[in-house]
């Protein structure tokens, strides 16, 4: 086993030859990154650490690259998040406006029909017609239905999306401090 390398700290993911290879290019202390859920800097783990190692040096290159590009990359956020915020209320009020009509058709459709029993007539050809027409239009009521209850998932979806998303100069500072490990090993 290599100095250094505890048989404890051995992860289930590495066979003996990458065990002999990560043992040597082992950091003590490893290397830490911004974590910006906890806003505070945190030691990479040595799984981690044994991924970096083992990675292609173009993979790790390009890694770097791509936290360059994403950090130098600063569309207005603030803007757009107000966008999101705006139409996830103005469509909370104009889903819940569209969801009351909806309620209160079917329940009168359900009230007409509880009310209106064929009985013995049910095999008359016009009560027969008739209850087909007064239903022709239920399947639009019903697609409406599940096309609001589609719009409500994606108002709540983007709502916990902005609510959960985090300050951007955190997340700056998180891809950031990834360049620290990635250009270590």
């Amino acid at each position: 086993m290599p100095e250094g390398f505890d048989i404890e700290d051995k992860s289930t993911l590495l066979t003996d030859e990458e065990v002999s290879k990560i043992g040597p290019s082992r950091k003590s202390p490893r290397p830490q990154y911004f974590n910006s859920s906890f806003k505070s800097y945190v030691t990479i783990s040595q799984d981690f650490e044994s991924f970096l190692v083992l990675a292609d040096a173009g993979a790790k290159a390009a890694a770097l690259s791509w936290i360059q590009t994403l950090v130098e990359f600063s569309p207005n956020v603030t803007q757009s998040d107000d966008l999101l915020k705006e139409w996830v209320e103005t469509e909370e009020g104009s889903v819940e406006e569209v969801d009351g009509e909806l309620t209160s058709l079917l329940e009168e459709f359900d009230k007409f029909r509880s009310a209106f029993k064929a009985g013995k007539f049910s095999s008359v050809t016009e009560v027969q017609r008739f209850l087909a027409a007064t239903q022709a239009k239920l399947y639009l009521l019903t697609d409406m239905r599940d096309a609001l209850d589609y719009r409500k998932r994606i108002r709540t979806k983007t709502s916990a999306d902005l609510t959960n998303k985090g300050n951007p100069s955190d997340i700056d500072e998180e891809l950031l401090s990834f360049m620290i490990p990635i250009s270590s090993y």
